[in-house]
């Protein structure tokens, strides 16, 4: 009877012994990660590998190599990667392989009695762009002009100026060209005599997403003058603290070894920077996009811009949720007009039974291309004024009898191409 047991109790032993071993000799699936290097320098205009890890004690990750070092940040590269199998565990020759940080998994092949695997797959690396160059202010051309910054679409900029009255004033805007309009911040129109303002700072730099990579951080600034950059100083310490939270690519190889991607379909996505996207099975769209229900403008890179857009055929405005506007449009700075199609417009312009006059010369009275004007204005050669009160009627032009500061004039009501000039004499 105690044979009979030892001999079950030592076969129960063999039998737990051969099913761990079995279980511990097989890796069915692995799971690799790609993340910010933080302990990476933040070194702008430099491609920086991102930090591949996995959290499995049955395998570890032997070396990465990248054989794309030199290729530019607007494109994946291709990073090869190897896993040793650890305490006698060995790959299975189907292994599936999940990862996530990494757009695709291209190649997996098992080494040495499935001790190793040797994976190539696809990732962006993170990058930072520089700073632009020769940032300088012609004033003769009433411009802000600086380089190009290679990969770059847009460009943020910062303006401190002090206007006539002696007031601190910052202009806080984004371009997609190398200069800005500055005629606003150097001088004012005012009663037939220009006073003087002054710049007292400026700062730009590169953004965007270097071709579609969402692992692209804001630019370095280039400073000129004293300026106050405030919150949009971000002063990075890491990375992670540059690039933001990752919504990381994720996928499966499957246990064929065939590479499967997420689903692509058409609507709104947001990058690793926030950046939004139209998202179709062919990549991002560029250009106009109607969703439905309203129009958005995505540049070359795809990315969704805000703001005024100049599409080649004129200037639109978008808000801050993308979406194209029509009718009146404030920027925070001047009201403009956009007609059905979204078309800023200039020149004179009826809405209702008011005339308006929308600036159809940049700079003029100190004010931007296509801005609703007020008060006093010269036009070929007539004088008429604009309703200068916000009362509902604002940039109104007058007509017949009306007192301005204690001083009574007369408008033209003839309908005969004279209407609302200014009557002397």
């Amino acid at each position: 009877m105690r044979k009979t047991v030892k001999i079950l109790i030592m076969a129960s032993a063999f039998s737990a012994l051969m099913a761990t071993t079995a279980f511990a000799a097989r890796i069915n699936s692995v799971d690799i990660k790609a993340v910010a290097d933080d302990d990476a320098p933040l070194e702008a205009g430099k491609c920086v590998d991102p930090y591949f890890y996995t959290n499995s004690h049955n395998y570890s990750i032997s070396g990465v190599e990248d054989l794309d070092a030199d290729s530019s940040p607007t494109r994946t590269h291709t990073y090869e990667i190897t896993l040793d199998a650890n305490d006698g565990n060995r790959f299975s020759d189907n292994v599936n392989v999940t990862y996530s940080g990494v757009t695709e998994v291209t190649r997996k092949r098992v080494e040495d009695d499935g001790y190793t695997l040797e994976l190539r797959v696809e990732a962006y690396p993170y990058y930072m762009f520089p700073a632009p160059g020769n940032l300088h202010l012609d004033e003769g051309e009433e411009r802000a002009k600086w380089d190009s910054v290679s990969n770059a679409d847009r460009y943020e900029y910062v303006i401190d100026w002090t206007d006539r009255n002696g007031d601190d004033k910052t202009k806080h805007g984004t371009t997609s060209s190398e200069r800005v309009d500055i005629s606003s911040y150097i001088r004012k129109y005012d009663d037939d005599r220009y006073d003087d303002c002054e710049i007292v700072g400026m700062a730009v730099r590169a953004t965007g997403d270097a071709g579609k990579n969402p692992r692209t951080a804001d630019g370095e600034w280039a400073i000129i003058g004293d300026v106050d950059l405030g919150d949009y100083d971000d002063d990075y310490d890491s990375w992670s603290d540059a690039i933001g939270r990752e919504s990381n690519t994720s996928g499966s190889t499957g246990s064929s070894g065939s590479p499967s991607q997420p689903s692509n379909q058409n609507g709104w996505i947001q990058d690793l920077r926030g950046a939004w996207h139209w998202n179709t099975p062919n990549g991002y769209a560029t250009g106009w996009i109607h969703d439905g229900s309203n129009w958005y403008y995505c540049n070359q890179s795809g990315t969704m811009l805000t703001g005024w857009i100049n599409d080649g055929n004129g200037w639109y405005y978008c808000d801050a949720s993308g979406k194209m506007l029509t009718g009146w449009v404030n920027d925070g700075s001047n009201w403009y007009y956009c007609d059905v199609s979204g078309r800023m417009q200039a020149g004179w312009l009826l809405d209702g039974s008011n005339w308006f006059y929308l600036n159809p010369i940049s700079g003029a009275g100190g004010q931007p291309y296509g801005a609703m004007l007020t008060g006093w204005q010269a036009i070929d050669g007539n004088t008429y004024y604009f309703n200068p009160v916000s009362n509902g009627t604002r940039g109104a032009m007058l007509v017949g009898s009306h007192v301005i500061d204690g001083v009574g004039y007369y408008f033209n009501t003839n309908h005969d191409g004279t209407y609302g000039r200014l009557i002397t004499g």
